[in-house]
């Protein structure tokens, strides 16, 4: 199937159906087996979904955004995160990973002054996504706590509302549970 034929649903979760939770949690579990905790799960959860639905309804593609707050050079900004990308394994090398993410940095760039995400793939680049290169850091409270393990793996992608980014700069997220960035 050609990639022009995918429809691209956006959709809240509060909006999806259990059995398409249901989808997302198993196409999860296809494509990174253990990898995905119910940690990873819950931070895919409470926000904006997009999905690509095959033969019988079934979600074969997915990404998340997220509401958070990211910090660059002392500057809080309004970020859109995206969590839980994947396509289900039959449907890879076909286009849908590449729209999908297509359309979340249309979204994020009508909501947000920045977007980020956190791989250690090097895709995301060739869809205008750049690879933060200063050290990250972690808030919890008003302590700030190293994320060293982190730097170099997380992306942004600048929109018009950005600020002038310093790539070299801190970056710094609020804490949350399981993977921080």
């Amino acid at each position: 199937m050609a990639e022009a034929n995918w429809i691209i649903e956006e959709v809240e979760t509060p909006g999806l159906a259990d059995s398409d939770l249901a989808d997302i949690r198993r196409l999860m579990d296809d494509a990174f087996g253990d990898r995905f905790s119910e940690e990873d799960w819950s931070h895919a959860l409470g926000g904006t979904h997009f999905v690509v639905r095959g033969g019988g309804d079934t979600i074969v593609s997915h990404a998340a955004v997220v509401d958070r707050r990211i910090e660059v050079s002392g500057d809080p900004l309004s970020t859109g995160y995206v969590e839980a990308v994947a396509t289900h394994p039959r449907f890879q090398r076909k286009g849908l990973a590449t729209a999908v993410m297509s359309a979340v940095a249309e979204f994020i760039a009508g909501r947000y002054r920045m977007g980020a995400l956190s791989t250690s793939l090097e895709f995301y680049e060739r869809l205008g996504w750049i690879r933060w290169r200063g050290q990250t850091w972690c808030r919890e409270g008003g302590e700030l706590f190293r994320t060293a393990d982190d730097d170099g793996g997380v992306w942004i992608l600048p929109t018009r509302s950005s600020p002038r980014l310093d790539l070299e700069s801190d970056i710094v997220v609020e804490w949350r549970g399981g993977d921080v960035w």
